[in-house]
């Protein structure tokens, strides 16, 4: 039987193209994971849920369903989501932990508050020995 061998640069490229692959997966499985999102509704003059514990990474949208504006606006600055309309909506991704707690500035008596917790820490794996059977 004869074998073929490739020559000149098509193995070349296709060796390249197969590390570049490669280079990628591994780049994209480093990616951190895309944050969850919450709802908060606004309605009847309350936040609800009145408190949210969420992951650092995720984002919170706040939807005003009451027939008048409102706002979630938090106490630090953090965010403010400026006056909402009925229907109209508002979101903030929360990068760092902490507790956040907010209120609608036309009506103090409506708080809020989000917990961001860490993320869970990124298992890491140690090469295992195998040994020959």
């Amino acid at each position: 039987m004869h074998r073929r061998t490739l020559r000149g640069p098509l193995p070349v490229l296709l060796a390249a193209t197969a590390l570049v692959a490669a280079g990628l997966l591994v780049a994209l499985a480093a990616l951190p994971a895309r944050g969850a999102t919450h709802e908060v509704q606004i309605a009847n003059y309350a936040f609800a849920p009145e408190e949210l514990t969420i992951t650092a990474g995720d984002t919170v949208t706040w939807t005003n369903e009451d027939a008048v504006m409102h706002t979630a606006t938090a106490l630090d600055g953090a965010f403010d989501s400026g006056m909402l309309d009925t229907g109209e909506s508002f979101s903030w991704t929360f990068t760092q932990p902490g507790t956040y707690d907010y209120l609608c500035t036309p009506h103090p008596m409506m708080t809020g508050r989000i917990i961001v917790l860490a993320p869970p820490a990124t298992p890491t794996t140690a090469p295992t020995a195998t040994t020959g059977a």
